[in-house]
This record gives C-alpha cells, sequence and structure tokens, in this order.
C-alpha cells in the first residue's frame, strides 16, 4: 500500500500517501505498485520478490515508496507477476525483474532475475503491459509479443512450454490503440483494442478463459486465434497515418479503420465521401497542401462518422531559418560588416540553445536581430548618421493613407545615404576588440568635419555668412529642440564661426540625450525598413509612407517595446524578407 508497513489487516478507507505528490500516473500489477511523477520520475513499493521494482535489490517487500534511478523520463509502466516493463518519454523500452520464459524481452534464455532496469534493444514502444507474457504496443498501431505461450497468449496460433525471449510481431493486427495482458505461472490472456476508442473499434481476446474471459461463450477453454468481443455496430473512424500540419512532399499516409471489413473512401476537395469516392487501398501522397475527409463503410453496420485532416507541404528550406546564416545577416544588414567570429558564435548559440523548441527559437530570433538595433556599435555609427542628418536639414514631408490620405514628417534620409556614412562612421570598428573606442571616437569626429564640409551642408549654413544664433536656432529646430534655453544660450555666445566651432555645436545638439530618445523611435522604425527589406519605406511594393507611419504608431503605442508592438517579428516573417534569401 506505500503506507510503511506490511500488516496484513484491511483498510475500508482510502489512505493519503503522504510522500507523493504532483502524481500523473499510478499503476498496479499483483503486490507491486509504481507511481510516475510530473517529471517522469518513478517510485515503486510492494513485493519485490524478483526485483522488479528495479532498484538493484530482491527479496524483501518495499513498504515505502522510492525513487528508482534507472526509470528517470518514465512515459508508461507496466507489471504483474514479477516483471516490470517501462517505456520512457523517447519510446524506448526498459524492463527488471524475473525473466521468467524470456517475458523480458532481452533475447535470454536462462530465465534470470533483473533487478535494475536494462533498456530491451532494437525496440521502441508506446505501450506495454506484463504478466506471465509481455505486450507492446507500437507507434504505428502493431504488437510485439514475448515470454510464455502456454496458452497460446502470444498470438502465434499455437501452444508450447517454450521460452520466447525475443519480441516478435503479431501477424494481423494493426490499428492497435491499447493491450491488455492477465495471468501467472505460465498461462496468460491478451487483449487487444483495435480501431478508434471514441467512434467505434473492437476487443480481440485469446490465450487462457479462466472465468471465460474471452468471451467466446465458454468457460475455461482458451483458444490460439483472436476472438472478437463486443463489437460495435457503428464502423470505427477513420485514423491517418501521419500527424496533421507540415509534411514534406510525397508523404505516404494511410488511411485506415479498426472495423475488420470496412472499407474506406476519401475526397481531397473538401466534399463529404461517398461510397462512389476513391477507396484507400493504397497509401495517399501528400505532393501538394491539401485537406483530407474519410469514412468508412461495412455492409450491415452504420458508417462511420466522418474524419478529416490538413497537410501543408514544407516549401524547399529557406537558408535564413538557420541559426548561423540568420546571425550573419545581422551584421550584414545593420552593421554593414562581416561578423567576428566571437560574436558570431555568440548570437548563434542564443538561438541553437533552444533546441527543437519553435517557440523558443522565435523568440531568441526576434531577441537577436533587435539587439543589433541596441547595439553600441550600431547606436554609435547608423543612428549618429540618421540624427547629424536630421539636425542638419529637417524632417521631409511623406504622404500616407492610413486613416484617410494626409502627409506627415518622415525621416529625409534615404537608405544609400545612411549606408555609404555609416560606412565611413564603423570603418574598422568592432566592438570589444582592442582600441575599438579610439577608432570609433577618431571616425567620429572625421566624419563631423567631413559632414559639414559637404557642399550641401555649406549651401543651407553658409560659412561666416551666418550668425551664430541662426546656426544654432536652425540646428536646434531641425533636431526638435533639445536643448534647453540655457544650453542654446551658451553655444550661441561660444560660437566662432569656424570648423571646430561648428562642430562643436553640432556634436552638442546631435547627441544631446532629449535628442536621442525623441528621434529613437522613428530610426528604429526606419531600420526595419533599410535592414530587413533593403528599401526605403516609399519603395516598391509601397507608394507612400503608409506602412512606415502604422508601424511608428505601434511602437509609440507600446512605449517603444518592439515585443509587444509586434514589430520586428512581423518583418523577419514577411515574405519580402524571406524572399531576399530564396535563389
Amino acid at each position: 500500500m506505500g503506507l510503511g508497513t506490511t500488516t496484513l489487516e484491511p483498510l475500508p478507507t482510502p489512505n493519503r500517501i503522504s510522500s507523493l505528490s504532483g502524481i500523473v500516473r499510478i499503476v498496479a500489477g499483483d503486490d507491486t505498485s509504481f507511481a510516475i511523477r510530473n517529471d517522469g520520475t518513478v517510485f515503486g513499493w510492494g513485493g519485490n520478490f524478483s526485483g522488479q521494482i528495479g532498484t538493484g535489490a530482491s527479496g524483501s517487500a518495499v513498504p515505502s515508496p522510492v525513487e528508482v534511478p534507472g526509470m528517470k523520463n518514465a512515459k508508461r509502466i507496466s507489471t504483474g507477476d514479477g516483471g516490470t516493463t517501462l517505456i520512457k518519454q523517447d519510446n524506448s523500452v526498459w524492463v527488471c525483474g524475473s525473466d521468467l520464459r524470456g517475458r523480458l524481452g532481452l533475447g535470454l534464455f536462462n530465465e534470470s532475475t533483473i533487478t535494475t532496469p536494462t533498456q530491451v534493444s532494437n525496440l521502441s514502444a508506446v505501450m506495454s503491459s506484463t504478466a506471465a507474457h509481455s505486450l507492446v504496443l507500437l507507434a504505428d498501431g502493431t504488437v510485439k509479443s514475448f515470454g510464455s505461450n502456454f496458452s497460446g497468449q502470444l498470438g502465434f496460433g499455437t501452444t508450447d512450454p517454450l521460452t520466447h525471449p525475443t519480441p516478435t510481431g503479431i501477424n494481423g493486427v494493426s490499428n492497435v490503440f491499447s493491450l491488455e495482458t492477465l495471468g501467472g505461472n505460465f498461462s496468460g490472456t491478451s487483449f487487444l483494442m483495435i480501431g478508434d476508442s471514441v467512434n467505434g473499434g473492437i476487443i480481440k481476446a485469446w490465450g487462457a478463459n479462466f472465468g471465460g474471459v474471452l468471451g467466446n461463450g465458454s468457460v475455461g477453454v482458451g483458444q490460439t486465434t483472436l476472438n472478437t468481443i463486443g463489437e460495435n455496430t457503428v464502423v470505427g473512424k477513420p485514423l491517418f497515418s501521419v500527424a496533421p500540419g507540415l509534411v514534406n512532399t510525397n508523404t505516404s499516409v494511410k488511411i485506415v479503420s479498426g472495423t475488420p471489413g470496412s472499407v474506406v473512401h476519401y475526397t481531397t476537395n473538401g466534399q463529404e465521401p461517398t461510397e462512389s469516392d476513391p477507396i484507400a487501398t493504397n497509401p495517399f501522397i501528400v505532393t501538394q497542401t491539401v485537406t483530407l475527409k474519410a469514412k468508412a463503410w461495412r455492409p450491415g453496420f452504420t458508417a462511420s462518422p466522418s474524419a478529416t485532416i490538413e497537410y501543408f507541404v514544407a516549401a524547399t528550406p529557406n537558408p535564413i531559418d538557420d541559426a548561423r546564416v540568420f546571425a550573419r545577416q545581422q551584421y550584414l544588414d545593420f552593421l554593414g560588416r562581416e561578423p567576428d567570429q566571437n560574436g558570431w558564435n555568440f548570437w548563434t548559440s542564443q538561438i541553437t540553445s533552444c533546441g527543437t523548441d519553435q517557440s523558443c527559437i522565435e523568440v531568441k530570433r526576434i531577441n537577436v536581430s533587435a539587439a543589433f538595433f541596441l547595439s553600441v556599435e550600431f547606436q554609435q555609427t547608423g543612428y549618429l548618421v540618421e540624427r547629424i542628418h536630421k539636425a542638419a536639414y529637417g524632417d521631409a514631408n511623406g504622404s500616407s493613407t492610413v486613416d484617410g490620405p494626409h502627409t506627415l514628417k518622415v525621416p529625409n534620409i534615404t537608405r544609400a545615404d545612411l549606408l555609404t556614412d555609416q560606412s565611413f562612421v564603423g570603418q574598422g570598428v568592432i566592438v570589444g576588440e582592442t582600441g575599438w573606442e579610439l577608432k570609433l571616437a577618431q571616425n567620429t569626429q572625421l566624419f563631423y568635419e567631413n559632414f559639414i564640409n559637404r557642399a550641401k551642408f555649406r549651401t543651407a549654413f553658409p560659412p561666416f555668412a551666418m550668425a551664430a544664433a541662426d546656426f544654432v536656432d536652425t540646428l536646434n529646430h531641425n533636431a526638435g529642440s533639445p536643448l534647453s534655453q540655457a544650453e542654446r544660450n551658451a553655444l550661441v555666445a561660444g560660437y566662432q564661426n569656424n570648423d571646430a566651432s561648428r562642430i562643436q555645436v553640432m556634436r552638442t545638439i546631435v547627441e544631446h540625450p532629449n535628442f536621442v530618445n525623441a528621434e529613437y523611435n522613428r530610426a528604429f522604425v526606419l531600420m526595419q525598413y533599410f535592414g530587413y527589406l533593403q528599401r526605403n519605406p516609399f519603395d516598391p511594393p509601397d507608394s507612400d509612407y503608409g506602412g512606415y507611419e502604422f508601424w511608428l504608431k505601434k511602437l509609440n503605442q507600446f512605449n517603444g517595446n518592439f515585443v509587444n508592438a509586434e514589430m520586428v517579428k512581423a518583418f523577419i516573417v514577411s515574405t519580402e524578407y524571406r524572399n531576399r534569401f530564396i535563389h
């Protein structure tokens, strides 16, 4: 009972086993019990005369639940007559206890005692049942048996007193969804449930017939052939051999009903099947996205309910789905350079750490990509350039049809200009490498010098012909007036109308925290187009700034939280972005 005692006194009321919690499955067989916790840990107690609990010992009973170390990651357990079969989450099969007549399936003929869980080689299953013999259910709905065949319980069509230690398939059995064994001391009975547990199916039984358990109208007379018990008069709902969802092209799908003698008809056009539609004699080959509907008939029976399943044919793999390719592309799209090895390895590992967890991979890809816009390297190169252009030339006018036709202020810098100037500032800069700060500082100063001496800037701000107040106020106004009055006055007072002074004014305004914060969301949205889509927001397939305005409003609505706004996610899963990498 697992209560810490071995008394034979009856317990007429339920007693809690206080040492167990989080239990999701209980199994009892003869005088041995097991419990599976929600993390796959197994606890066993009760009879252990053959080592069937799997702790490494045998003989004495185990009165309280003990953890069985060799049974981690358990999915199902069956136990009976001194033998135990465990199926783990990966469908591997493990056994322990008495190997009477080879019922542990280990291929041994010495009927030894196995006291620790031992894996059965070359066997994968989803369910088991153990008595004087064992049955295991395979993922494809077929069954294998091993152990004693004294009553013909192995399903071979004969009886014999021999040892059968190797799992062997039972001929003519398929579409099984549950099974059970009964018996001990060599004799035994087998039960299979075939078909669909909800909508139809049959029970098959064979072997010993003590008490008339075979349901064949007799008592004590066993049989070696499978006897049908309680056949449902409704044909079993068709089953599909492949789970719905994404599949590869030319995937083979078997469509079957568990009712013997039934005929399955199917359609691919969304219509309910009739007996005039194709018969599922051969597997259906999925060559394109399809919805299959199937229904089964048998004379004298009520037709089955229809079954529906959808398959989506996987497209040719896209290179950008590879974690390493994706990480490299962020360097190219946002930093304009090939990745350094350490950084590349780091960002790749952020994604690959998810294994095959698709939800985790999606989140990591979003965060990894956004990290490049947020990085020091981009903020002090690409984002700096965007603000310099705004301070110098203000906003441009764009058009949008979001909530009705209108104009709006948009960044004046084009993708071509940003790429050229970002390359200037970021040349030779790899954040984290020795001397990167000095290199960046030198590049930044040189860029300011280059920028204020460009013809476009000198036309907008003529040297020696523009008053100090006009120079400072124009730049400050273009930048959205980040300066306080005191800061503005100080710049005007210190202005000397030379390159050094003009650069100082520019840097004070461009690098002012108020400007950096105010322009942040606009630049973030702009880089979705420049980086991911490799185009300006108004370039085809867009014809105006409607998309840009939509994402800016959404990012502002979520206070700059790109995850909640789903902005980065939308761009990296967009067809336009993904099509860049299909050649």
